[in-house]
């Protein structure tokens, strides 16, 4: 220990390259194993979690595999089903305000949900209890609580059970606090309320619930799969206006909830592998190294009687000191990346389970492994080459202060592998890049510049009727348009970009009414004040909604361009009449097109949209839209203003700048494509020290020929052009072995990737292209230090 201590002292640069190259690796490796770890391998915290599925309807017509379903359906489903113990309902959340005594009025995640989730789950409230099956008829006004909302709002207090607080102006008795950490499906959810489902629900209308069930014991998901597809087929024949072109699917619960992550965690898992492997081959490369200057030390000491085995052990040990250092370094690299990676992502669909994944017990033993196997890998190979002994030889290698030729062949091997595999790394990087770029340059439909929202929701009695909510939207839009810097302001029941929405069929007055399962679907969006003109959506024909659009005028419309391409196809819509399958069976009136907008994500085309007039359906929640010059911080004030002027009451949510809400629908391609592109990087500087030191080693070896050129008259220049090909050459080979496997790894990224193809020309340039820099850049010290060479004190040390 203390001898190899010595060793590693005396050459400082080395040892802190080896051991830097080695604690990034090793640390990058074990911060995502721990998300791996907590993302897909750990176990979800209900009981026995592999029993559980989500349960959505379906529309292949559509392309849409996991529509939520109706309550109708629901209750078919749980009345005819034979694979489950159980099914239950959840709801979407929705943001409710809640009020009280004591409590400041606030808008509060919700879900909705039946009597039977719970149980389901197998998890019961940490204090108090849950709502019952007959509780849950009729929705008795019973509300469970999470952790959360308990400790931060109702102080912790046990006395909170039994304390009554108004939902949306209704009043709701608290009789459960969930345990900390609990969720399902959506962890920012804070309030259960029953679904009181009754009779009346039987009849179908509307799609807005997920179901969730547990299998019987012994049940696949095949099986249940078959039989929720048999059920759909019943439910096309019970309610064919509703559910023809309606099927079933069942996942996983696990799946459901890892399905869009998994991916992308795969190919950090792989791309930390290959780092690994490159910070092993560049640290056996170093090792090599000091082997070889090493040889008539090793020699003496087989000569004195040391065995091979004996001299490997020695050589093995100081690899593993080595690594164990870098382990706990790298142990620490992780913890800090961990805290840095839970602050960077805040938003909890970009890394579902981010807040559950800890550095627990079994990252310790992959820690640890990792640290033994990164031993090995860099130590076995040079151990094995620098005890390759013929003594002679190697005291004379060890006499003149040459590098001999033992591991000299096998320093380029390692330099081609640490070649080829950053060439992967860079070049999926690069496709990552690539597909950012190309998502990036995808128009939305809407301007995001300069555009601030702000989501807003009525409650109790003074909201009761449309008119009241009305009044109150306009005035919020007509005083926010007044507010000094603010050019429009409007309002949307469902803003672009995040995640909900309401669709539905509709048929054109005139036209024949296609068949059943055949209609076409439209979106449909409430809007009040100048919304279109605040998201800076243009206007392609006739006008936007106006205050006049009211009472009997309310049945107006303005469709996209998307509807009107679809369904009036080198016609002139205005005018026309369309009848929206909703709530009235009265026609609406075309009035304008506009044009369309992505409102899923900037990867989903836009489909068909229709906007209705406030007056003609007045939600109780909408987000309001303004187009203004000043930033966030500075309107902010002002609009809060605005709405407690009005009426007090009335919670006002987080202002957010419309770039941040794209934003976060970008944040997982941003996040995998940030963690690849600084892999990469770290692969390409540990490639450049393996070119440096590889080349650095052969200019020692041809010392003698290069002074004979320099004596002979070989300008510099052409000396230096001689080590940077050899440079070049040694990349070469593991070059085009990484754009082979390049290719390979396109296959896999295909589904992570958007408009770019999996042998992206640009890409793949690109990766050549930064290979050629970094392996000239490497090459300068030593073809420098080559022009420099004294032919008399280089010929006279032979």
């Amino acid at each position: 220990m203390r001898h190899s201590l010595r060793l590693f002292t005396r050459t400082p640069l080395a040892t802190a390259a080896a051991l830097g190259a080695l604690t990034l690796a090793i640390g990058a490796s074990t911060l995502v194993f721990s998300v791996v770890n907590g993302v897909l391998l750990r176990d979800l915290p209900y009981r026995d979690p592999s029993s559980l599925a989500v349960i959505w309807e379906t529309s292949p017509r559509l392309g849409n595999m996991t529509n939520v379903g109706s309550p109708a359906n629901f209750l078919y489903w749980r009345d005819r089903q034979h694979t489950f113990v159980d099914i239950a309902a959840v709801s979407l959340t929705f943001k409710v305000t809640v009020a009280g005594t004591g409590l400041t009025p606030e808008m509060v995640p919700q879900q909705v949900v039946s009597a039977a989730l719970f149980p389901i789950l197998g998890v019961s409230p940490a204090l108090g209890r849950a709502f019952t099956e007959a509780e849950d008829v009729g929705q008795r006004p019973l509300a469970v609580v999470s952790h959360r909302y308990w400790q931060t709002r109702l102080g912790g207090d046990r006395a909170a059970l039994g304390r009554t607080v108004q939902v949306q102006g209704k009043p709701f008795t608290i009789v459960g606090v969930m345990p900390a950490g609990f969720s399902i499906l959506d962890p920012d959810v804070d309030l259960w309320l029953p679904t009181g489902f009754g009779e009346e629900n039987r009849t179908p209308h509307g799609r807005w619930l997920i179901t969730v069930g547990r299998l019987r014991p012994g049940v696949a998901v095949t099986t249940a799969q078959a039989d929720m597809a048999g059920i759909a087929a019943e439910l096309t024949k019970k309610f064919p206006e509703f559910d023809t072109g309606w099927g079933s699917r069942v996942v996983a619960m696990h799946q459901q909830v890892t399905g869009q992550i998994r991916p992308a965690l795969l190919l950090l898992v792989g791309a930390v592998g290959l780092v690994l492997v490159i910070a092993c081959a560049n640290v056996a490369n170093l090792l090599l190294a000091r082997g070889t200057a090493r040889r008539r030390e090793l020699a003496l000491r087989a000569a004195l009687g040391a065995g091979r085995g004996r001299l490997v052990r020695q050589l093995l040990g100081e690899s593993l000191l080595l690594a164990a250092a870098a382990g706990a370094l790298g142990w620490l690299t992780a913890a800090s990346g961990l805290r840095l990676l839970k602050h960077v992502v805040t938003d909890s669909a970009t890394v579902p389970r981010l807040a559950e994944v800890t550095l627990d017990a079994r990252v310790i033993v992959f820690a640890s492994g990792l640290t033994l196997l990164a031993a090995l890998l860099a130590g076995l190979a040079p151990a094995f080459a620098a005890t390759r002994l013929a003594l002679v030889e190697s005291l004379k290698d060890g006499l003149r202060g040459s590098t001999g030729v033992a591991g000299a062949r096998l320093r380029p091997v390692l330099v081609g592998l640490e070649v080829a595999l950053a060439v992967v790394l860079v070049a999926g990087a690069g496709l990552l890049i690539r597909s950012l770029a190309q998502v990036l340059d995808v128009k939305p439909g809407f301007s995001i510049d300069g555009v601030q929202t702000l989501s807003l929701s009525l409650s109790g009695d003074a909201y009761s009727r449309p008119e009241s909510r009305a009044r109150f939207f306009h005035a919020v839009t007509e005083r926010m348009a007044a507010l000094p810097g603010v050019s429009a302001a409007g309002a949307v029941s469902f803003l672009p970009m995040t995640g909900l929405g309401s669709a539905t069929s509709y048929d054109v007055v005139g036209k024949p009414k296609p068949p059943l399962g055949q209609e076409p679907v439209t979106n449909v969006r409430i809007v009040d004040g100048d919304y279109f003109g605040a998201m800076g959506i243009p206007l392609l024909q006739g006008r936007t909604l106006g205050p006049g659009d009211t009472g009997d005028r309310a049945h107006v419309v303005v469709i996209s361009q998307a509807l009107a391409d679809e369904s009036f196809p080198h016609e002139n819509p205005i005018g026309r009449e369309i009848h929206i399958n909703w709530d009235s069976p009265e026609p609406d009136r075309i009035i304008g097109v506009v044009g369309n907008v992505r409102h899923e994500n900037l990867e989903t085309a836009a489909h068909p949209m229709s906007y209705w007039p406030y007056g003609r359906f007045a939600n109780e929640f909408m987000t309001v839209a303004v187009k203004t010059t000043e930033a966030t911080q500075g309107i902010a004030p002002s609009l809060g203003r605005v709405v407690h002027d009005l009426d007090p009451s009335v919670p006002v949510g987080r202002v957010r700048p419309m770039r941040a809400v794209l934003g976060e629908t970008l944040a997982t391609r941003t996040l995998v494509m940030s963690l690849l592109s600084l892999f990469a990087g770290l692969a390409l500087v540990l490639a450049a020290l393996g070119i440096y030191a590889v080349t650095t080693a052969a200019v020692a070896e041809r010392r003698a020929e290069l002074a004979i050129r320099v004596a002979l008259g070989a300008q510099p220049i052409r000396v230096a052009g001689l080590v940077l090909r050899q440079a070049l050459t040694s990349a070469a080979g593991g070059a085009i072995a990484g754009l082979v496997a390049a290719l390979v790894l396109g296959r896999f990224m295909e589904s992570m990737l958007f408009a770019v193809r999996p042998f992206d020309p640009w890409a793949m340039v690109g990766t050549v292209a930064a290979l050629v820099v970094v392996a000239g850049l490497a090459s300068l010290a030593p073809g420098r230090a080559a022009t420099k060479v004294d032919p008399m004190d280089a010929l006279k040390s032979e």
